[in-house]
């Protein structure tokens, strides 16, 4: 229908997504915007749907002005917070909202689904995508849409990483401990999964097993 086209086009004026600016952490002032917001009628739906993709980001100032929200907003308003990790969000603001625990994808489903919505791509694209996204969907479609540059030089980042786990040099151990420390804060728990995986793979063929397995 319309709505759902809109909708699916980030273009319905009743569905509005609400996150950090430039990658940076959702603000108070944010959720105040938010707030005054809500308050105005729906201009085309029943409803007005606002999605908050990393809410997990908010500081504590933030989601003590969502918790407000929460309990005082109008009835036809809904708000959909979405955390990677739910203890991350305060325990007052997560007992005004019905929790919906999502769960990875197995991988045949994944790229089975895969499949069908890339038909060009290689069965190796598809494989690695499925691999790399660890169960989610959205991640995976993002490596198959265009995130080919930073994936790869996301695996050449944990390839020195695991490299360094595997050696005995402290110096090569400190300099590549460094990515860590530079990559943006959106970005570690994707360079943190391809380390976890690549640690993975190499340990069948290690002369270093102990090594690896306590990194």
């Amino acid at each position: 229908c319309l709505a759902c086209r809109k909708a699916a086009g980030g273009i319905h004026p009743d569905v509005v997504t609400v996150a950090g600016e430039d990658g940076k952490d959702l603000t108070v002032a944010q959720v105040r915007r938010m707030r005054a917001d809500a308050y105005i009628r729906p201009n085309e739906a029943e409803r007005k749907v606002y999605i908050l993709p990393d809410a997990q980001r908010m500081n504590a100032s933030a989601q003590n002005a969502m918790l407000k929200l929460l309990e005082e907003g109008p009835p036809y308003a809904a708000f959909l917070l979405l955390a990677e990790a739910a203890g991350e969000l305060l325990p007052t603001v997560r007992s005004r909202c019905e929790e919906l625990s999502l769960t990875p994808v197995p991988p045949g489903e994944a790229e089975e689904w895969l499949r069908a919505r890339f038909p060009d791509r290689s069965e190796a694209d598809l494989r690695r995508a499925v691999q790399e996204a660890q169960g989610i969907l959205g991640r995976a479609v993002s490596l198959l849409e265009g995130d080919g540059g930073q994936a790869q030089e996301r695996r050449a980042q944990a390839e020195a990483l695991v490299r360094a786990l595997e050696g005995t040099d402290e110096l090569a151990l400190f300099e590549a401990s460094l990515l860590l420390e530079k990559a943006p804060k959106e970005e570690l728990p994707r360079l943190l999964d391809q380390l976890y995986l690549q640690l993975g793979e190499r340990l069948a063929g290690s002369g270093e097993k102990s090594r690896l397995l306590k990194a």
